[in-house]
């Protein structure tokens, strides 16, 4: 009995769990399949039964038609047509105060806090200079794949009644003697009478910049391969599912960035000096590829510095007295550098080359949950087939585990990878884990506040954030108490209202100056 209660549970909850996407598409094809029957004459302004946006329901559709509408709009325009003027600055990552003065208050903040504050005061001459400089070479990636093929079906003829001479197919009227089959025998085999196939590509401002000479495609490659994937379609008036083989069904594409131009400004950067100006100086088809920058280069003088105060603030616990509650904010102030950090690090990892590099990158990662309690690699890696030797979890699913339960991994839900007779018999939970607890808080909390999602479970989106993303993002609006306790365990976190506003002060005029400085390679 227990048997077929749990069969019928799991055909149940699979239907749920897997169906949304079909379900979509015959919802999709119902309302095509209305339009068709009715008259255009009773709904106005009615042109045509497939519009674009009907191929909208697939995330690479989606994705494709970004750039189209953007291409379309004023407001894109605009946009694209400053970033292909503006000034270009890069951003010293070793040399920067912003960045030095970071890393080191996540480093040692005591000693940061023990130092007095001070006025510099600077009496300099300095000397200008003016230089070529054009971008780094770099490598941009875009993509093209293939929507689900619109088809319908042709039903498979049989017959019982065959020609027993002259091999003529059953239903030709020459036949005239016959022999009798039971069952009956096939004839003609099932065809599948593909009416639309259409690719969407994310390619469509570097294949133009390569039309230009602004770049060039160096590598297309496909990474899945040949590949069958079960796709909708119709036989009559109902949906039907045909396994569909295609050589590709998603192309990468690499394009190389670069431009030949004089680059003589990097004798002024190893000296420190200042960038201060950025002027275009040559233009390919409306975009800037060499700038003439001006550099301010200390020639003499001296600095002083005027003492504000002494330094009586301390991180440890005697530093308070009974009466003072202890609070958040330099948690809070210390979490706010470390994303800062983070940043460095990893644009630093891409080096110069990366022009539009992602930030707190994540990683697709799935588990496994089979029929009947067989195994759950998501919660315990256990089961009766675990328990007999039969099964077990593998390298992947064990570094999920242990991701997950040091709070790195956000999960995206769950879906059926396969079935039999229609019954899930195996379902993969999939989650997008990240490098650092900090890394999985921002995607949380940040992508809401800029409308990116997560994708599915099937195709999770687990990338990060662009440098753009990352600006639009409002840090005062992130709870970040999660690693407060993080923060305190490691420095025994308690200070007072006056190092609170101090620090307050000082993160907002690095979150500002972040927000307002260019990026490496920036376009």
């Amino acid at each position: 009995m227990w048997r077929k209660i749990t069969l019928l549970s799991l055909f149940v909850f699979s239907e749920v769990d897997a169906g949304p996407h079909e379900h979509a598409q015959k919802l999709q094809q119902q309302g095509q399949r209305t339009a068709q029957t009715t008259n255009p004459n009773v709904i106005p302004d009615f042109k045509t039964d497939s519009p674009p946006e009907t191929a909208l329901n697939d995330h690479h559709a989606l994705e494709a038609a970004i750039p189209h509408a953007g291409s379309k709009s004023e407001a894109a325009d605009f946009i694209r047509h400053s970033a292909e003027t503006r000034p270009y600055f890069r951003l010293d990552l070793d040399n920067d105060p912003l960045i030095a003065n970071s890393q080191a208050s996540v480093d040692t903040p005591q000693a940061v806090l023990a130092k007095p504050l001070e006025n510099r005061e600077l009496h300099a001459e300095f000397k200008f200079f003016t230089c070529e400089e054009s971008k780094p070479k770099t490598e941009l990636k875009c993509s093209k794949n293939l929507l689900p093929p619109v088809f319908d079906v042709q039903p498979a003829k049989y017959a019982n009644f065959w020609c027993s001479a002259g091999n003529h197919r059953p239903d030709d009227p020459h036949c005239s003697a016959k022999t009798y089959y039971n069952p009956a025998r096939m004839y003609e085999p099932e065809k599948i009478n593909i009416k639309k196939e259409l690719w969407t590509s994310t390619c469509g401002v570097l294949e133009e910049k390569e039309r230009l000479s602004l770049c060039r495609l160096i590598k297309k490659e496909c990474p899945g391969g040949k590949e069958t994937r079960d796709v909708v379609g119709t036989m009559g008036d109902k949906t039907v599912t045909r396994a569909i083989t295609r050589d590709c069904w998603r192309y990468e594409l690499t394009y190389s960035w670069a431009h030949s131009g004089e680059n003589t400004c990097e004798s002024f950067r190893k000296d420190g000096c200042e960038q201060i100006k950025s002027d275009c100086l040559t233009k390919i088809a409306g975009t800037c590829v060499t700038w003439t920058q001006t550099f301010r280069c200390f020639s003499r003088g001296k600095e002083s510095k005027r003492k504000v105060c002494g330094s009586p603030y301390t991180l440890s616990d005697d530093s308070l007295s009974a009466q003072e509650a202890p609070n958040n904010d330099m948690a809070e102030a210390i979490a706010k550098l470390q994303v800062l950090q983070e940043v460095q690090g990893e644009l630093r990892a891409g080096g110069d080359a990366a022009a539009f590099p992602l930030i707190f990158k994540g990683e697709s990662r799935a588990c496994t949950i089979a029929f009947a309690g067989f195994k759950n690699c998501c919660r315990n890696g256990k089961g009766w087939g675990v328990s007999l030797g039969i099964s077990g979890c593998d390298g992947e699913e064990m570094d999920l585990a242990e991701r997950q339960r040091r709070g790195l991994c956000h999960e995206i839900g769950t879906y059926c990878a396969k079935k039999v007779l229609k019954i899930c018999v195996r379902k993969k939970r999939r989650s997008c884990c990240f490098p650092s607890k900090l890394s999985r808080i921002l995607h949380e909390q940040g992508r809401s506040q800029i409308g990116l999602g997560w994708g599915s479970p099937e195709n999770p989106e687990c990338r990060g954030f662009s440098i753009e993303e990352l600006t639009r993002i409002n840090f005062d609006h992130l709870n970040l108490s999660e690693i407060f306790a993080d923060v305190a365990a490691r420095m025994k976190q308690k200070t007072t209202d006056a190092v609170q506003r101090n620090l307050s002060e000082r993160i907002g005029q690095m979150t500002h100056t972040f927000k307002n400085k260019p990026t490496v390679g920036e376009m």
